[in-house]
């Protein structure tokens, strides 16, 4: 796409410096926690690391609004909308930036959480999530597998959901600039109607395609957390539960924020522009 790669690089830079100072900030706090192992609890040493998920998506509403506010503060976005470039490749540049740094972090966080957990779970056997041992699915390779499909699937649906707030966030900001007065109530206002409407969007989906086979994710049970080490818990079969998820609805909540995503193009080229 022909001016998209200038568009991209700049919004990029804009929220640079905050991405790398996020990522170091994560990759201190495990580092941090990591040298806890031995010395505290080893649970209590590895739930911290969960938290910079939180942090991630804090940062993330942040700066989905930060790429535009900053644009509207120095006046940029005059300069954008009078170039010859439609609004939904300057709104794609937009959400891509943010979607960038948003995965760099999530790597640099799902590392570091994977990490600490590993460290901690080889050093003592005491941590455990879900009511799962973490020992025995480090320690087995068929457990290993398991525990590497629900980490992708967690991982995968996290970023669906960030995807999700940018374009919900971006286009709440975009509506607030529809007037010069009241822009917290109307960005408040705009923010509720477009949960509604990806609500319909996915009832909708839910009819619309119920043909398609519904999602099935598969968990171990916690059967494995009751096994006696001494008796062979590292080679332990890994026993499963299935979760069904109606794939309609999933369609259609994403049909929903590609619809979003169009209307947030459209408000820059025909009517902020005007």
């Amino acid at each position: 796409m022909r001016g998209f790669g200038q568009l991209y690089k700049k919004d990029l830079e804009s929220i640079g410096l905050m991405t790398i100072i996020l990522g170091l900030g994560i990759a201190l706090w495990d580092i941090y926690f990591y040298t806890r192992i031995g010395q505290w609890k080893a649970e209590i040493a590895v739930m911290p690391t969960i938290l910079p998920f939180g942090v991630i998506i804090f940062w993330l509403v942040l700066q989905a609004i930060q790429v535009y506010r900053h644009e509207w503060q120095t006046g940029g976005i005059q300069l954008l909308l009078a170039l010859p470039q439609p609004g939904r490749k300057i709104a794609l540049a937009k959400l891509a930036a943010v979607l960038t740094s948003f995965t760099l972090n999530l790597v640099v966080a799902t590392l570091g959480f994977v990490w600490v957990l590993r460290a901690g779970a080889l050093y003592t056997g005491g941590v455990r999530l879900f009511n799962i041992a973490m020992e025995a699915f480090f320690q087995s390779r068929a457990a290993t597998g398991w525990l590497l499909q629900i980490a992708l699937g967690a991982w995968f649906t996290y970023w669906l959901a960030g995807l999700s707030i940018v374009v919900v966030f971006q286009l709440v900001y975009n509506c607030s600039r529809l007037t010069t007065r009241l822009r917290f109530l109307v960005g408040l206002a705009s923010f509720f109607v477009i949960q509604w409407l990806i609500g319909l969007v996915g009832a909708i989906g839910y009819y619309v395609f119920s043909w398609i086979p519904d999602l099935i994710i598969q968990l171990p049970m916690d059967t494995l957390s009751r096994l006696d080490p001494a008796y062979g818990l590292a080679e332990a079969p890994v026993q499963t539960a299935k979760i069904m998820i109606d794939s309609g609805i999933v369609l259609g909540n994403l049909l929903g924020v590609v619809l979003l995503f169009i209307i947030t193009g459209y408000l820059l080229q025909e009517v902020l522009e005007a």
